[in-house]
């Protein structure tokens, strides 16, 4: 999933990779520098939401593992010098 952020940022956040595993980290990708940071993630998910919170966090919820497992989880991702 695609979010943009409140500068000229986007983040993409986990989902399916072309060999069928799944990403297991989050792309910050900044339009103006054209720089793509990677962050970790804690638990690789996709079929997630993504919400962009007012501090400028982005927010993973649900979704399924690798394993198509339900996920309860919540993830945030910060993006540098956020």
């Amino acid at each position: 999933q695609l979010t943009a952020l409140s500068d000229d940022r986007l983040i993409l956040s986990a989902g399916t990779l072309e060999d069928g595993s799944l990403a297991d980290d989050a792309l910050v990708i900044d339009l103006e520098l054209e720089e793509v940071t990677s962050i970790p993630l804690v638990s690789p998910r996709e079929a997630h939401t993504t919400t962009l919170l007012p501090t400028g966090v982005v927010m993973l919820a649900g979704g399924v593992d690798a394993n198509g497992d339900d996920l309860s989880t919540v993830e945030l991702i910060r993006a540098p010098n956020l």
